[in-house]
């Protein structure tokens, strides 16, 4: 693997407050709990319940999706299973959205951080870019309630939220960098990282971020019930 000093140096996967070493570890353990919630038949959806194990690891899986944005949507109300009609003993995992709209998504996806179009991997590359800033601002931030709804953290580290939405300093940005790379390295859990030779144009995006970036500490549940569009 190409070494990249723009990468994120956290070797780990966190999910719903555990940590998994590799993304193999962190796919057996959603794995597994996803089987215990699949229905007798196929077919069948089951709503999973609120504040178990299973949600918590979900909110922050569908973080880590190279298609974040676009599987959220207008939000998430909550996680849906089911059972794989081609291959019953599979999990599907589906976001009901707060305007009632379903839509599938990837768990492996969420395990890995494996983008697939150019779109999804520039994306995954700018958030890996900027990771040690969120990360020096979760374990600084002296908040003991979420920013959205002003209850208690108790101890759940939550999720960083950006008040500007990630997506706007995105677009602010490409609208005035040189045009972006379409060539990608493999960080540590197959995230999508920048190449060395594109090491100007992710220093510039740091810096960007760095400037203009407004973040607090939130619940999962509040971070992702408001919509790729941030309101």
């Amino acid at each position: 693997m190409t070494a990249n000093r723009f990468a994120t140096t956290r070797p780990s996967i966190v999910l719903g407050g555990e940590v998994f070493g590799t993304p193999t570890a962190a796919m057996a353990e959603l794995r597994a709990q996803l089987t215990e919630w699949l229905p007798e038949g196929t077919g069948v959806f089951v709503v999973v319940g609120a504040y178990t194990t299973l949600e918590t690891m979900l909110f922050d899986a569908v973080e880590r999706h190279p298609a974040r944005d676009e599987k959220i949507g207008a939000g998430v109300a909550r996680f849906l299973v089911r059972r794989n009609v081609k291959n019953p003993r599979a999990a599907e995992t589906w976001i009901e959205r707060v305007d009632g709209s379903r839509i599938d998504f990837s768990w492996r996806k969420c395990a890995t951080g494996r983008a697939t179009s150019v779109a999804s991997k520039l994306r995954s590359a700018l958030r890996e870019a900027v990771r040690s800033q969120i990360d020096a601002f979760r374990w600084t931030a002296d908040a003991t309630r979420c920013a959205m709804c002003d209850r208690k953290l108790d101890g759940d580290p939550g999720h960083v939220d950006h008040i500007i939405p990630f997506e706007t300093l995105v677009r602010d940005f490409l609208s005035t960098a040189p045009p972006p790379p379409v060539a990608f390295d493999d960080g540590d859990a197959c995230q999508a990282i920048f190449r060395p030779d594109d090491a100007t144009f992710a220093a510039a995006w740091v810096a960007f971020h760095a400037r203009h970036a407004q973040l607090r500490l939130v619940h999962a549940r509040c971070n992702l019930s408001r919509g790729r569009g941030g309101t």
